[in-house]
């Protein structure tokens, strides 16, 4: 068969020589196909005609570098966003990342009146904010904010996985590395901006809704002081950030967040858990004994149990903080930033509490130092306190809706205080010089002291809260009650001078202890950020 035909050929045949045949009509197509281009193709042609591709987006970039008082800074316009995903994917591919590490992400608003039945897509980054959170809450100065162009920069090679950054952003958007244990973000792809091309996602934006602009840092700060930013995200009071989001809808307050009531639960670092524990057990323990030693209530004994007790739970609290390191091997580094961060100066007040308390069992070990067991408790004791005043501040840093304020206040103190008075009343069961009734009014007061706290946190929560596991809440309560309760059993069964009292008061306080870790567990879970919008089912 004849896969050409001349015209003379197809005029001189009939009407049932003109059928095509399918062998004919594939070729036909084949060849049509071959004379139109894709649109990868026509997209890979223009770029192979221009001499540089930077040249398509020099409209999309500043002209000229940021001024005095400018800095570099996205610009959004809302109208043109279609959610395509195009600038998240580009990211992805031209900075490397990993298989689930993103610096870019695409959420949605939605109406919140019948009036207004809007669905406009988000697209967020790092914000390079003014004051960044990440930079002032890192302990081992791994961010700095170029003076230039004021793009906020990670060095990764400073970092030693903390992940405190992610906390401190109240947009989350440092992303932390297992396999590197570091966190990395958007640096804008600063080393493309030096040579005058857009970064990645705004070169690939098919709608050319991203720029890069200059902005000054007053305009910011008035922005910030007015409230406008985006609808239903972080206020920008916190860390003043530098993008614009411009579009219709950019100010209505008449849109929200789509996953505004689909809060997931938080990510519990138990190493971080043992650690807040265990510090403030230790805290309360060395109090007990200087309260103990000052108003000489207790025996020789009960000094030397709450002594062994604080010094215990004090290395171990300390040493389980290193596991929730990405690069524990750089732990040292976390007094760095002792200037901005509150983590260096928990680091540093917590380094000086143990040789403190070290110092406190040698006046109890070695007679030569007895005099000073005073000013050695009360040296301790003074210390450990700074410590707990520091983990406080690590967490009401974050301005996390269910961190601030009270809300961390009252879960660090009353742990403390239940576990360092449950450990004086257990090492003084059998003790002639504690009086029964008093014993166990103060197991009593600090039973509902722990259970008053929590009702005032739970009460005066609010912003996005996820509900609490159940097994974590009737675990707590029940490990409060049993641990109470055992405690007070082995105050009464000591005035019998019965040997069940000291074992019971041991499992007191066990219970007591691990419902202070399932607090803390509740504690994470429910310490969500506000963040910026999601999509649906994530």
């Amino acid at each position: 068969m004849h896969l050409t035909e001349s015209p003379s050929t197809r005029q001189q045949t009939g009407p049932a020589d003109q059928a095509v045949s399918p062998t004919s009509f594939t070729l036909e197509m084949a060849r049509q196909q071959q004379r139109e281009l894709t649109a990868v193709e026509q997209f890979a042609a223009v770029h192979g005609k221009s001499e540089s591709a930077s040249n398509l987006y020099r409209d999309l970039i500043p002209a000229v570098k940021p001024q005095t008082g400018e800095q570099y800074a996205f610009e959004v316009n809302l109208d043109k966003c279609t959610g395509c995903k195009a600038c998240v994917a580009a990211c992805h591919h031209l900075n490397g990342l990993e298989a689930d590490e993103t610096w870019r992400r695409v959420g949605l608003l939605v109406g919140t009146k019948p009036e207004l039945p809007v669905l406009q897509h988000v697209t967020t980054a790092c914000h390079h904010c003014v004051e960044p959170g990440c930079l002032q809450g890192c302990p081992t100065n791994a961010y700095e904010k170029d003076p230039e162009t004021g793009i906020v920069i990670h060095l990764d090679d400073q970092c030693f996985g903390c992940q405190y950054c992610i906390l401190a952003c109240p947009y989350e958007v440092p992303r932390f590395s297992a396999s590197k244990g570091i966190v990395r973000k958007c640096d804008m792809c600063v080393t493309r901006l030096s040579s005058g091309e857009a970064p990645a996602c705004v070169q690939s934006c098919p709608s050319q809704a991203i720029r890069i602009t200059n902005v000054t840092r007053s305009e910011l700060a008035a922005a910030a002081s007015a409230d406008r930013f985006l609808p239903d995200s972080p206020s920008p009071k916190i860390t003043t950030p530098a993008t614009r989001y411009v579009g219709r809808i950019a100010d209505s307050m008449q849109v929200a967040r789509v996953d505004k009531k689909q809060v997931a639960r938080q990510h519990v670092p138990l190493s971080l858990v043992c650690m807040l524990v265990l510090t403030q057990m230790s805290v309360g323990c060395i109090t007990a004994a200087t309260l103990d030693r000052s108003l000489s209530i207790a025996s020789a004994t009960t000094h030397w149990s709450l002594l062994l007790a604080a010094v215990a739970t004090g290395l171990l609290g300390i040493g389980a903080a290193t596991f929730h390191l990405g690069r524990p091997h750089l732990a040292h580094r976390a007094i760095l930033g002792w200037r901005h961060s509150w983590l260096s100066r928990e680091a540093i007040v917590f380094g000086a509490y143990l040789p403190c308390l070290l110092l406190s069992v040698g006046t109890f070990a070695w007679p030569r130092l007895t005099p000073f067991q005073t000013s050695a408790l009360a040296l301790s004791t003074l210390t450990g306190w700074l410590g707990v005043f520091c983990s406080m501040r690590i967490y009401q840093f974050t301005q996390r809706p269910n961190w601030v304020g009270w809300r961390t206040t009252i879960p660090f103190l009353t742990t403390a205080i239940t576990l360092g008075g449950s450990t004086w009343l257990a090492s003084s069961v059998g003790s002639t010089s504690v009086s029964l009734p008093f014993a166990v009014a103060l197991v009593a007061g600090l039973y509902l002291a722990r259970v008053a706290g929590g009702i005032l946190v739970s009460r005066h929560t609010h912003g996005p809260s996820p509900t609490p596991s159940p097994a974590f809440v009737q675990l707590r309560s029940s490990s409060h009650v049993c641990g109470a309760t055992l405690i007070t059993g082995a105050l009464l069964l000591s005035a019998y001078a019965t040997d069940w009292s000291t074992a019971l008061a041991i499992a007191g306080c066990g219970g007591l202890l691990l419902a202070e870790l399932l607090d803390r567990m509740i504690y994470f879970e429910t310490g969500a950020a506000i963040g910026m919008p999601g999509g649906l089912g994530e």
